[in-house]
C-alpha cells in the first residue's frame, strides 16, 4: 500500500466558504476514482503553530496509482479550479505503508 500526503499553506484570504467548496468537490473523488482505497482531507485545527492549513491523503494500494489519482481528470480540475486559487504552497509526500492483516 502507498500513502500519498500533502499539506498546503493557504493564501490570508481564503475563506470558509472557500474551503467548503474544496472539502465538497474533494468529498466526490472516491467515488470517481477505483484506486483509492481511502481517501481522507480536512482543515489544519490550529493546535500547533506552524501547520499547513489544510491536508489531504489518499491511500492506494500500487505505487502506479498514485499517478492515477493525481492525473484523474476530475483531481486535477479540482486542483487547478478549486483548490489552487487559494494555495500559498504545498508540500507532498508518497511512502510505503505496510500491511496489517
Amino acid at each position: 500500500m502507498i500513502r500519498h500526503v500533502v499539506t498546503f499553506a493557504l493564501k490570508e484570504d481564503t475563506s470558509a466558504d472557500d474551503l467548503r467548496e474544496v472539502e465538497e468537490a474533494l468529498g466526490k473523488l472516491p467515488g470517481l476514482i477505483p484506486e483509492l482505497v481511502s481517501y481522507e482531507f480536512g482543515r489544519d485545527l490550529g493546535l500547533n503553530a506552524g501547520n499547513g492549513g489544510f491536508a489531504v491523503t489518499a491511500l492506494v494500494e500500487k505505487p502506479e496509482y498514485v499517478g492515477s489519482y493525481l492525473d484523474h481528470p476530475e483531481h486535477l480540475r479540482i486542483r487547478h479550479e478549486i483548490l489552487g486559487p487559494h494555495v500559498a504552497g504545498k508540500t507532498a509526500v508518497q511512502f510505503a505503508v505496510p500491511d496489517r492483516d
